[in-house]
């Protein structure tokens, strides 16, 4: 065979090769790669999520507490300000005085280096009515212990409160327990 017809036949699959590759690219749609933008996104940021994703991760917040690096419980409370509106947020600001009474475990949870996190699940439909929403939802706590294992806590059914501002979005203003279902 002549060095000419193998430079042929070689030119002939490389095209056919390029033509494969560039058909693959347009049916494949507008690329959707990531850019080195640096805008910032926060999960947490209420201002543009609906009220039961604002209630879930208050109450997550809320309900996840550090023993041995908190004092108390009411250190959540005071993590999720950003979350809250009043009266929450009055409660959220200063530790009460008197204290709250310690939860019993606490030292325990201390000394072993536990830890307890909240899972949170909306169980209802969120109820919507102007600026104003209602939100129904689970409460898990685990302690999270340092080898891996788990120990259920509490399980709670919360309605939270929430209301909407134009500059901040949904914040909770309070949440109490909720009453059963009949």
């Amino acid at each position: 065979m002549s060095k000419l017809k193998i430079a042929g036949a070689l030119t002939a699959v490389v095209l056919v090769v390029l033509g494969i590759i560039a058909a693959l690219k347009l049916s494949a749609g507008p690329d959707h790669r990531g850019t080195d933008s640096h805008t910032h996104i926060d999960a947490l940021d209420p201002a543009h999520a609906s009220p039961d994703a604002v209630a879930v991760n208050a109450l997550t917040i809320i309900h996840s507490w550090r023993p041995g690096t908190d004092d108390t419980a009411w250190q959540a409370l005071h993590r999720a300000s950003a979350l809250l509106t009043d009266p929450l947020a009055r409660a959220a600001k200063t530790a009460p005085n008197p204290p709250i009474r310690p939860i019993p475990q606490w030292d325990s949870w201390t000394r072993s280096h536990d830890r307890i996190n909240a899972a949170v699940t909306v169980t209802e439909p969120v109820v919507v009515d102007g600026d104003d929403a209602t939100v129904v939802a689970r409460v898990n706590q685990l302690v999270l212990h340092p080898g891996g294992t788990t120990t259920p806590y509490t399980v709670s059914r919360l309605q939270v409160r929430l209301r909407h501002f134009q500059d901040k979005g949904w914040l909770v203003s309070r949440y109490q327990l909720a009453p059963d279902k009949p």
